[in-house]
């Protein structure tokens, strides 16, 4: 609901942050598989 409030302005200063928080947390949940995949 909150997301709804957001402007479109905010959108587009905060699309930067949000990018490379979906490339951080893909990279932790690679990390995640390979340290899973040694442990086996």
């Amino acid at each position: 609901m909150a997301v709804q409030m957001i402007n479109l302005e905010d959108v587009d200063q905060f699309c930067p942050c949000i990018q490379v928080t979906l490339r951080h947390s893909s990279v932790v949940i690679r990390k995640r598989r390979v340290s899973n995949v040694l442990e086996d």
